[in-house]
């Protein structure tokens, strides 16, 4: 259970897509699909919501599987200057089955952990070229928490460079802290590209360690995704995270969308 907990906080913290569409205000650019963040904030004064709206993986060892489905996971995310903005993030319903020789030996249905984050434009939020952010978080368990029992704090720093006009190199380092114990470094590279009409595509490596002892736990993807404009304002999106160590999942399948508003 301690490897399924540590693989749906990365889960959580998944991420960003290049941007689709020009608008007066500034491009969408939200922390999904991939497992990069954005370094872009939301514009002042504006709200935006990304949700994983389904979400399933799947852990297969000798003798056990571990299946973990979630709905409509949430960030919420406010515009608080043209710099700044502040995140909560919540999964309202996690279900978690362990199966041994084909039979469910248990199952635990509930809710997962409540986040908050705050995310700080150091360079390039309107301008051309290079992006650059700061996103400390904190993670704490809530009542009958399927996922965590302790609270889970650290910081990333993702990094954007434009490719032309219709791509997107994506970067990010970071560390986390789960209940003072456990020290988590994670980096992550992806590729985002216009590919015909409203859609998009990336492709991605992610990678985390526990430590960096040669016994230490590894949690370690190959990720590809599509996304498709509704419009400057809104986009769906889908994908899939492939395992390619041990104790990460075999694999994740994912439904979302994000949309962004002023009030």
């Amino acid at each position: 259970m301690e490897r399924w907990r540590v693989i749906c906080f990365c889960a959580v913290l998944a991420t960003a897509s290049p941007a689709l569409a020009q608008t007066m205000v500034r491009p969408l650019s939200s922390d999904r699909p991939d497992r990069t963040e954005s370094p872009y904030t939301v514009p002042h004064g504006w709200f935006q919501i990304e949700s994983d709206l389904a979400s399933w993986g799947r852990i297969d060892g000798i003798d056990e599987r571990v299946t973990g489905t979630s709905l409509l996971t949430l960030n919420a995310k406010y515009g608080v200057t043209r710099r700044i903005d502040l995140q909560v993030v919540f999964s309202p319903w996690v279900r978690i089955e362990e199966e041994v020789a084909g039979s469910v030996t248990s199952s635990r249905t509930d809710t997962g952990p409540l986040g908050l984050r705050a995310k700080f434009n150091i360079v390039g939020n309107d301008v051309p070229g290079p992006a650059f952010a700061l996103l400390p978080y904190v993670f704490v368990p809530t009542h009958g928490d399927a996922v965590f029992d302790d609270v889970t704090f650290g910081i990333v720093t993702p990094v954007s460079i434009p490719l032309g006009e219709n791509g997107a190199f994506s970067a990010m380092a970071g560390v986390s802290r789960i209940d003072n114990e456990d020290t988590w470094v994670l980096a992550s590279v992806s590729l985002g590209s216009a590919l015909f009409g409203d859609f998009a595509g990336f492709i991605e490596l992610y990678s985390s360690r526990n430590s960096f002892e040669t016994t230490a736990i590894d949690d370690a993807t190959i990720d590809a995704g599509i996304t498709y404009a509704l419009g400057e304002n809104w986009q769906l999106d889908t994908g899939v995270y492939w395992g390619l160590v041990d104790e990460t999942e075999d694999w994740r399948m994912f439904f979302g969308a994000s949309g962004r508003f002023s009030p």
